[in-house]
C-alpha cells in the first residue's frame, strides 16, 4: 500500500508542476480584453494532465524494468 500510495503523490506532483509549467509557458489573454473568468487557457489544464502522464509512464516504466530483472 506505501508504494500505491507513494506513487499517487508523485504523480499528483507531477500534475501540479504541469499545470504551473503551463502557466508560465501557456498562452496568455489580457485580463482587461475579455474580463477576468476568461483568462484562464486550456495549457494550463494540459499542462496538469501532460505532467501527470508523463510521472505515470515514468514510473510504471521503472516498475516494469524493475520487476523483469527478477
Amino acid at each position: 500500500w506505501y508504494l500505491i500510495g507513494v506513487s499517487l503523490i508523485l504523480i499528483l506532483i507531477g500534475g501540479i508542476a504541469g499545470t504551473y509549467i503551463g502557466l508560465l509557458y501557456g498562452e496568455t489573454i489580457d485580463p482587461t480584453y475579455m474580463g477576468q473568468r476568461a483568462t484562464i487557457v486550456n495549457t494550463i489544464h494540459w499542462g496538469a494532465a501532460i505532467g501527470g502522464i508523463v510521472v505515470a509512464t515514468a514510473l510504471g516504466l521503472f516498475n516494469e524494468l524493475r520487476t523483469k530483472g527478477r
